[in-house]
């Protein structure tokens, strides 16, 4: 009994409750945020002016920065997330996409714009608790023991539920015989 406590103690110290979490959301952070904007790709507006034959607004690169803050004089720093919560702003950091403007065939012009701001998990690699030992976080303001996996918004600490189903919308059948038992999905 006491190696089966000992090994699911070990895994609980590798691995977080939360892990998979963090992990889906970096991903959707570096790859998914970017394949949707690939996906959306080109942006031909409906009505072109007359001179021009061809008009097309390209759609390229997505990139979430770590928050920050700018302040009274116009100072832009990092905001941790003790400080959000003590002022009652969220812990969130800004997108910008980089955009191609294209007349005739002929790029005219690129900018990267700012386009939202996207609540940032803390603990994820945009956190900027991502990584730092005990003794840092507490430095910082926060519980060293705190797993993270969950947001700050408008100061308030908001966490996902994770549900699992089966498969919404579908109905199951249960087929029970003598010697065999399946069930069927439709």
């Amino acid at each position: 009994m006491d190696k089966n406590i000992s090994l699911i103690q070990m895994y609980f110290e590798e691995n977080s409750l939360v892990k998979a979490d963090i992990d889906s959301y970096n991903n959707f952070i570096e790859n998914r945020m970017q394949d949707i904007i690939k996906e959306m790709g080109e942006v031909i507006p409906t009505i072109i002016p007359p001179e021009m034959q061809d008009f097309k607004i390209i759609l390229d690169k997505i990139e979430v920065e770590k928050p920050s803050i700018v302040d009274a004089d116009g100072s832009k720093r990092p905001i941790l997330p003790n400080e959000t919560r003590l002022r009652k702003i969220s812990y969130s950091a800004p997108i910008f996409l980089t955009v191609h403007v294209n007349v005739d065939n002929i790029q005219r012009e690129s900018f990267r714009a700012q386009i939202g701001k996207l609540p940032i998990m803390l603990k994820s690699k945009y956190c900027h608790l991502n990584n730092l030992s005990k003794d840092e976080l507490i430095e910082k303001g926060e519980d060293p023991d705190g797993p993270g996996g969950y947001f700050i918004l408008n100061g308030n600490e908001r966490v996902l539920i994770t549900v699992e189903d089966l498969a919404s919308n579908r109905l199951f059948f249960a087929y029970k015989g003598r010697d065999k038992s399946y069930e069927r999905s439709r």
